[in-house]
């Protein structure tokens, strides 16, 4: 074998292990700010099913992370056998906008201010014709707990407003 050949090998191979490695970082990082916020975080699927939680999340829901996997969303958090009908998930696959709903979850033990935002497209995919607003992936859904006292909530319970897209203006649903 040349010699520089095989200097040259080995410096590849040494480059291929620190980029390894700072993907590895780079995952831990992001996986610990993931569960470092305090807001409940689910990722679904269009299907409602859950592709990824945060610790705040699971925690709220007595499970392991990796055991709300694959559960529907309507099921482990609302108790329900479909999503209901205020389900921002379900507006935000309808129509590819931005989604929110305060709602009072008995599961999860209080009262949240709940939003959907599509998740983007993945790179790897551009010539995907959508035959649904909603991504291949879902959406980003987010819970806020809402420590509100009781009483000061108006009713309906349940408000429902769509955020708009270019004005940032807020329409009542």
């Amino acid at each position: 074998m040349i010699p520089d050949a095989r200097i040259s090998i080995v410096e590849m191979e040494g480059k291929l292990k620190e980029s390894e490695k700072a993907v590895l970082r780079a995952r831990e990082e992001w996986e610990r700010t993931f569960d470092s916020i305090p807001d409940l975080i689910a990722l679904l699927d269009k299907e409602h099913r859950v592709v990824r939680v945060n610790r705040a999340m699971a925690n709220r829901l007595g499970l392991p992370p990796d055991k709300c996997i694959g559960a529907r969303c309507h099921e482990v958090v609302h108790g329900l056998s479909r999503p209901p009908d205020f389900c921002p998930h379900t507006l935000t696959c309808r129509d590819g906008g931005e989604h929110m709903t305060e709602v009072h979850e008995a599961v999860l033990g209080g009262d949240f201010l709940v939003s959907t935002t599509s998740l983007p497209e993945a790179a790897d995919h551009p010539q995907r014709v959508m035959t649904s607003f909603c991504s291949a992936w879902g959406t980003y859904h987010l819970m806020k707990f809402q420590p509100i006292p009781r009483g000061a909530v108006s009713t309906p319970r349940k408000r429902a407003w769509m955020i708009g897209s270019a004005s940032g203006t807020y329409r009542n649903r």
